[in-house]
């Protein structure tokens, strides 16, 4: 996949030091027993790390408002979803991030 999610750094007061992020794929998600998704995986430093987009919710937008995503602004909101959460997280532990 050709996404232009370039590498990027995220800071956070709780890190040592900057942690380096590679987006690496978007696919769907679906299960028969939990929400199904649109998936966004990054590596952080090396590590997995996904973000999960709710289908339902991109359904209740195109239904409510008329708004539809590309795949590249999946990846761009799910980017920008991993950056702003990141910088509140204080260390790896816990939450949906690796330890």
């Amino acid at each position: 996949m050709s996404y232009l999610v370039g590498p990027f750094e995220v800071a956070s007061k709780g890190l040592e030091a900057p942690v380096k992020v590679h987006f690496v794929n978007l696919y769907p998600a679906i299960a028969t027993r939990h929400s199904d998704s649109m998936d966004a995986v990054f590596l952080l430093d090396g590590r997995k790390a996904t973000v999960a987009i709710s289908c339902a919710t991109l359904f209740e937008l195109r239904t409510a408002e008329g708004k539809t995503f590309t795949d590249q602004q999946l990846a761009d909101i799910a980017s920008l979803h991993l950056r702003r959460t990141r910088t509140r997280i204080r260390g790896y532990g816990g939450g949906a991030f690796p330890q």
